[in-house]
């Protein structure tokens, strides 16, 4: 396939050899390639890439020479867009591009793209399962399923791709979706980012290039997203569970779309209003890319949801377990709060993100959570700000085996309880990553249930 980056005897640095790196690396196959990764070359250069004909500068100084004398650099989402080594080499006129980049200025169908601090990867599915629905052919990627670059070729035969995508991806894209969806702007990635300023930034980057006949789906009852949504050429379509706009939930749950009522909030089978706002959104775009909204909402409602999102796990002895490990920093663990009416034994801490635990902690203190378990680098934070505010409810620290968490949360809880793991922190030390944690979980769980009642 042809691209706007063309082939011809250039010199190629990509940044980070994980998912994307090789999937830059099979993109460029046949070019000077030279890989940069802190991993030693014995961990990277494995199996299909151990014979490739590859430069590679690896080991903990792997950027202490800079990066000098390449046409392009590929950068990984992981790589900071402004670190030095990647402005001097841009400013040595390297290109500096993405896989994510690359996508855009080369996919044959159009875009939907979708970013927020939380929900965009539920938000995607429920797009991409109504125009499915609809009859319509769609590659849902991003950070979801096979990665961007493999899947160019088949752009040519589908009718919308539709991707999940994070600040570390888009802070630096020079194009825009035909179709833009926002879920919400919090506070996420400071260890990522310079600052606060910088993340809204990144994510308003991917809306700034639409012309007026591209769409900008926005949540109205958040208030950043409404500031930021004011700096598009794009026509705004606002969604809400509060106000009477495009999209919107009255008082008796009826959904509504362009003073159409289409359905009913009750009909989701996804759990919380965070997901009703995540609803709303793909009823937008998928009508927005073509899909009737009565056909869009069903195929909406019938969605059950993703691994580690509020995924029911077992009920034991009628208290329900929740794996909600994907919640990695305070907001989502909030919502997942908020979704349930029963009492909550919840399972927060790990590692850090830079995140605020203060307002957090006072919501934990008012609402019908009774018990914390906390682990991981963070729990002393956690545990300082909850006691600040008072919190009446058991504490129990120390833990650092899954097997053990979860038996301290059965023990804790009560009959019609909910056992909630949603950390509100990223993953490492205790876990390889959100994954391994709530597959732990969920193994732990099911080993608990289908063990035998004590004598």
């Amino acid at each position: 396939m042809e691209n706007n980056l063309e082939k011809t005897s250039k010199k190629i640095a990509i940044l980070g050899f994980g998912i994307e790196g090789k999937d830059a690396a099979k993109y460029f196959a046949g070019e000077d390639i030279a890989v940069f990764d802190k991993k030693a070359k014995e961990e990277i250069a494995q199996g299909e890439w151990a014979d490739k004909n590859i430069t590679w500068i690896t080991g903990e100084n792997y950027l202490e020479n800079g990066i000098e004398g390449f046409d392009i650099v590929v950068r990984s989402p992981g790589f900071y867009r402004y670190q030095p080594a990647i402005l001097d080499a841009e400013k040595n006129s390297a290109k500096i591009t993405s896989n994510t980049i690359i996508f855009f200025e080369n996919s044959k169908a159009p875009i939907i793209g979708v970013t927020g601090t939380k929900g965009k990867g539920t938000t995607s599915s429920l797009i991409s399962h109504a125009l499915e629905s609809a009859g319509k052919k769609v590659l849902l990627a991003g950070n979801i399923g096979e990665p961007m670059l493999s899947l160019l070729p088949k752009t040519e035969n589908v009718d919308w791709v539709v991707l999940e995508l994070s600040s570390f991806q888009i802070i630096d894209v020079p194009i825009s979706p035909k179709i833009v969806v926002i879920t919400n702007i919090t506070t996420d990635h400071m260890d990522w980012h310079k600052d606060q300023e910088e993340y809204e930034k990144a994510k308003e980057n991917l809306w700034l290039h639409q012309t007026k006949n591209n769409s900008l789906i926005l949540n109205y009852d958040d208030p950043t997203s409404r500031r930021l949504g004011t700096k598009t050429s794009g026509t705004v379509y606002y969604y809400s569970l509060e106000k009477d706009v495009f999209s919107c939930k009255d008082k008796e749950n009826n959904i509504w779309l362009e003073n159409k009522k289409v359905g009913n909030a009750k009909e989701l089978k996804l759990i919380g209003p965070h997901n009703q706002y995540n609803a709303l959104a793909a009823l937008i775009a998928s009508t927005r890319a073509g899909t009737d909204p009565t056909i869009a909402w069903k195929a909406i409602c019938k969605f059950e949801g993703l691994e580690h999102r509020l995924e029911t796990v077992a009920e034991i002895d009628n208290v329900l377990f929740i794996n909600d490990s994907f919640a990695t920093n305070p907001e989502p663990t909030l919502a997942a709060i908020r979704s349930f009416s029963k009492p909550i034994i919840l399972i927060l801490g790990g590692s850090s993100k830079g995140a605020d635990f203060t307002k957090m902690a006072e919501e934990i203190s008012n609402s019908n959570v009774r018990g914390v378990i906390l682990i991981g680098d963070e729990a002393k934070k956690i545990e300082e700000d909850l006691k600040k505010v008072n919190f009446k409810g058991e504490i129990k620290t120390g833990l650092t085996k899954m097997q053990e968490i979860v038996a301290a949360a059965k023990k804790i809880a009560q009959e019609g309880d909910v056992v909630i793991l949603s950390p509100a922190c990223a993953s490492f030390g205790l876990f390889k990553d959100y994954k391994d944690r709530g597959k732990q979980f969920k193994e732990e769980v099911i080993k608990l249930k289908n063990s035998p009642p004590l004598p």
